[in-house]
């Protein structure tokens, strides 16, 4: 006869062996897959849709329709704060674009220039901007990031995203 501590044991093992069934049933092959520019959900997954683009090495099926920049973050009318950080993905001219915030009037909170890490011409590079800013007028802004034509300097490919500007007390 089995003792009852034998019994609660076996019992502890399957109930063990019966939830590591489940987890690599869920884990294995779930979770999100990137395909020619569009995130497709994959077997069984938790997690909602990536919040980064889902972009393929180089210039390929699928991206030549894809815009030159696509900002990751901030997402439209999401909250930000200090420091403002943005990343995403370019494909730009010499891997070089331009961002600026703007507070409700449009006065100019910010601005500069930032670098793609993009190995070749026509392929996409990170990007990752980190800085400060004053404090704004008003509850809402917009954040523009850009890049300037190589043919006239005219603005091109612009990403205009309205953003809300979390409490700022103080700049540090």
């Amino acid at each position: 006869m089995i003792s009852k501590k034998t019994l609660l044991f076996i019992l502890c093992l399957a109930f063990l062996a019966i939830l590591y069934g489940v987890v690599k049933l869920i884990a294995d092959g779930s979770g999100w897959e990137c395909s020619y520019g569009e995130w497709i959900k994959k077997g069984i997954t938790l997690t909602s849709e990536p919040i980064t683009p889902c972009l393929t090495s180089g210039v390929g099926v699928g991206e030549k329709n894809l815009p030159n920049i696509i900002v990751a973050y901030p997402t439209p009318e999401k909250e930000i704060g200090l420091p403002l950080v943005i990343y995403g993905k370019a494909r730009v001219f010499e891997n070089t674009l331009n961002f600026r915030l703007l507070d409700e009037n449009g006065s100019v909170l910010t601005e500069g220039v930032v670098a793609s890490n993009a190995k070749e011409a026509g392929q996409y590079g990170d990007f990752e901007i980190s800085t400060s800013y004053p404090i704004p007028k008003g509850e809402f802004g917009k954040l523009e990031v850009f890049d300037y034509s190589a043919k006239d300097g005219s603005i091109e490919n612009l990403v205009s995203i309205k953003v809300k500007f979390s409490n700022i007390i103080s700049i540090p």
